[in-house]
């Protein structure tokens, strides 16, 4: 890396719960989110400036019916995105952004676990998703007390089911 590029990385992550005991047996819910994000910005000259971003995140949660068995209706959301943004300075008070986004992203409704193997397989079906984004946009100031902004969005996207058995 350069003097040029500068590397950003966050990291997140958190996990509740609440747990319920009314009887003998403990039930509750559990969910969290996680998340990374590594993001690089370069400067390519005084005129052209570029942010490049991975970033990746979950949610999980979880109803127990009996918290201490691990008998649960478990569910999931995934992403994970590349996102490349372009800064390019025509003039003092005219700026042109354009860049894509690359996305996928995995739904998981659900899934019921328990100890009993023959309801082990319940499942519901998984779906997977992807999209792609280009964008174009002028942001110009005509007069200081004036700031315009104009331009596009283009997005497609793909999605698959897959059955569970």
């Amino acid at each position: 890396m350069g003097q040029r590029d500068r590397l950003y990385l966050t990291l997140f992550a958190g996990k509740d719960a609440f747990i319920n005991k009314p009887e003998d047996t403990r039930n509750g819910l559990e969910w969290g989110n996680s998340a990374i994000t590594l993001r690089w910005s370069h400067i390519y000259g005084s005129r052209l400036f570029s942010n490049t971003t991975l970033y990746a995140s979950k949610y999980d949660y979880s109803l127990f019916t009996d918290y201490d068995r691990k008998i649960r209706w478990n569910s999931d959301i995934t992403g994970t995105n590349l996102k490349i943004g372009i800064l390019l300075v025509r003039q003092s008070r005219n700026n042109l952004r354009f860049g894509f986004n690359l996305g996928g992203y995995f739904f998981n409704p659900g899934n019921y676990t328990s100890s009993n193997v023959a309801l082990d397989t319940m499942r519901v079906s998984q779906v997977n998703s992807g999209e792609f984004v280009f964008y174009a946009g002028d942001e110009l100031e005509p007069v200081k007390w004036l700031l315009v902004n104009y331009g596009f969005r283009s997005q497609t996207g793909a999605t698959t089911e897959r059955l569970s058995a």
